[in-house]
This record gives C-alpha cells, sequence and structure tokens, in this order.
C-alpha cells in the first residue's frame, strides 16, 4: 500500500493508478479480515479473491507500460513475484502484510541509527548474531542475560554452547 500512496508523487495518470490499486489492495484486506475473524470461509474466500487478483494484476500491467521510471519499476517487480503475494490465501496463518516481520526488527534498526552502525565484517557479524539471539529468547520467553552468560563461560571453559532450540517434550 506504501508503494501504491506513493505513485500518487508522479503526476495525475500515476494518481489515477494509484487509487485504483488502493481500491484492490483495500478489498484484499477487507476479504482477508472476513476470512481471519470466521466471517468468511476460507473456501469462499478463495473464491472472492480471484476477481481480485486479475484486477491487481491488470492494474500492474498497466502500470508496467507507464512513462515513469519509478511507477515502471514498481508494478514490475510486484509482477515478477506476483504468486508470492498471494501466499496468505492457501497457507491459513500467513499474513498479507509484513507487519509482524517489520515489528521485530525495528529494535535493531532503531540500534543501527542512533549508533551508527560498526565498522568492520567482524562487528556486523557479531550484531547480527547477538540481536538474532536476543529476539530468539526473547521470543522463548527466556533470560537474555543468563543465556549469554552461560554461552561466556562455556567459550571461557571449552564447553558446549547452550542451545537456542528449545527440547520438545
Amino acid at each position: 500500500m506504501r508503494t501504491f500512496r506513493g505513485f500518487r508523487e508522479f503526476g495525475p495518470k500515476a494518481k489515477g493508478l494509484s487509487t485504483k490499486l488502493l481500491n484492490v489492495a483495500r478489498k484484499v484486506f477487507r476479504l482477508w479480515y472476513a476470512a481471519r475473524d470466521g466471517t468468511c470461509s476460507r473456501e469462499l474466500f478463495r473464491q472472492l479473491i480471484e476477481p481480485v487478483k486479475d484486477a491487481l494484476h491488470r492494474l500492474l500491467t498497466l502500470g508496467r507500460w507507464m512513462p515513469i521510471k519509478k511507477v515502471q519499476g514498481s508494478c514490475r517487480y510486484l509482477l515478477r513475484r506476483i504468486d508470492s503475494l498471494w501466499t496468505f490465501v492457501d497457507r491459513p496463518g500467513v499474513e498479507p502484510t509484513n507487519n509482524h516481520a517489520e515489528r521485530m526488527l525495528r529494535g535493531a534498526v532503531l540500534w543501527r541509527k542512533s549508533s551508527f552502525g560498526t565498522n568492520s565484517r567482524r562487528g556486523d557479524r557479531f550484531v547480527e548474531r547477538i540481536l538474532s539471539t536476543v529476539h530468539t529468547l526473547r521470543l522463548q520467553g527466556r533470560h537474555v542475560l543468563d543465556f549469554v552468560t552461560h554461552a561466556c563461560r562455556a567459550a571461557l571453559h571449552g564447553a558446549p554452547p547452550p542451545s537456542l532450540i528449545l527440547a520438545l517434550g
């Protein structure tokens, strides 16, 4: 939706396309919310979404021939990935947005902006690994400091490190 809103900046033709694309996107979300909330069966949802999928494909195809490079590029990008856009239709539990992933990365992005990042590949690897570890432990409801302390002790004594993978049982 952000991309479609952005088309408005490129003149009246792109603004018209933007309006149509946003209307299609809103329809997608209305149908998905109904399916997710149980007010519409998954089977009916799949049937109702088909004409919406066709409309989006048609509009993106139109946009790909627009004389505006950024609009063309965005539409071509989405058309190359069109099947991926609809994964949520057939897979329960998959959402049509990346909001959850963006929320998960928000802390790392804010840290990077406020700290100016790292100055080496080694620093990059450390940050990637520690932030991934922190997020994983928090999602599992485990204590970050306890885990890191245990990992450091294990490294100092040549012992195996603790696992991020929870034992099923």
